[in-house]
């Protein structure tokens, strides 16, 4: 459609393993931004970022739950927000 433009928002905040053997916090954000340029072209820009703090005095943060860059990021199926 002529004139489309979009916006998609995404905020999360985890607090993980009260209970267990790995307690952390984990809190992530995510802004698109969608605008339709000539020729029909759609032009996105996005901004994504993350923070994960193990809780504890001698906690460390396990590799897997750690944010490393590249992946997906969209609607399609198979991608998923940060």
């Amino acid at each position: 459609a002529k004139g489309a433009a979009g916006e998609l928002r995404h905020a999360s905040v985890e607090v993980s393993g009260l209970l267990g053997d790995v307690q952390l916090l984990r809190a992530e954000g995510a802004w698109k931004r969608f605008a339709q340029i000539f020729g029909g072209g759609m032009f996105t820009l996005t901004l994504a970022g993350g923070l994960a703090r193990p809780l504890g005095p001698d906690a460390t943060l396990p590799l897997e739950d750690r944010f490393f860059l590249g992946g997906t990021f969209g609607q399609s199926l198979g991608e998923h927000l940060p």
